[in-house]
């Protein structure tokens, strides 16, 4: 059976770090940093208006944008990658590699109610891979009836 984003979530947690389109470069930079996290979702009244990356941050920094003035909303990428939570893991693997994107917002009635990373897919693919071939062996060497 193939495992769904839910799934993931109900051991990862569902609680998201957002910020706000209007949030100044600096305040993305603490809060990325402060947090330990790669990716902001921007949310307005509920709505994800779109999504800052790290690699977004670094553009704007090169760019030597101002860290007070520039807003989220200048530097996000608007056009959001999102799966809603039943899908399964493979499926939201393949969405974000063919998106080239390593974060990947969840959404239950179009609300957001995670936020997934490629790692956090590929480590819970890794375990239940290993899960697989510690029960097949144990069935080929006769300990499952």
């Amino acid at each position: 059976m193939k495992r769904k984003l839910f799934e993931l979530l109900a051991r990862k947690g569902t609680h998201v770090h957002t910020t706000r389109p209007d949030a100044s470069l600096a305040e993305l930079l603490d809060a990325l940093c402060e947090e330990h996290i790669g990716a902001l979702p921007v949310m307005d009244q509920g709505e994800i208006l779109g999504i800052v990356t790290e690699r977004d941050v670094l553009v704007a920094l090169r760019r030597r944008l101002d860290l007070d003035a520039t807003k989220a909303m200048q530097i996000m990428t608007a056009d959001v990658l999102t799966a809603a939570e039943h899908e399964d893991l493979g499926t939201a693997m393949h969405r974000m590699t063919e998106g080239r994107v390593r974060h990947l917002p969840i959404l239950r009635r179009g609300r957001l109610v995670g936020l997934v990373s490629i790692g956090d897919i590929v480590n819970a693919l890794r375990v239940e891979s290993e899960a697989e071939v510690r029960d097949l062996s144990a069935y080929v060497r006769g300990e499952y009836y």
